[in-house]
């Protein structure tokens, strides 16, 4: 989910706050930022795999954001687009 996040708001980044509240949201962790960096850590580690020279995932201050050099679509977007496109040709 945070690597889903993180691509969907990739144009701004988000606070370690808003991450711990969508993430989550029930406040079900006893140390959360511990378990956000935890989990950051390990997202890191397994974009590794498929990106090797690049860090996806930045951070600066209290701030995780996707690193827009890593491209990639969103098929919701690339729906919204057609729909778009259809709704102008009408």
């Amino acid at each position: 989910m945070l690597i889903a996040f993180l691509i969907i708001n990739r144009n701004k980044s988000v606070t370690n706050l808003q991450l711990i509240d969508y993430l989550w949201p029930s406040g079900n962790s006893n140390k959360p930022e511990g378990a956000l960096r935890n989990l950051v850590y390990r997202a890191r580690k397994e974009m590794k795999h498929f990106f090797e020279d690049v860090d996806c995932i930045k951070s600066k201050g209290h701030r995780y954001f996707w690193n827009l050099e890593v491209d990639c679509n969103v098929d919701y977007e690339d729906i919204l687009k057609l729909c778009n496109k259809v709704e102008k040709k009408k």
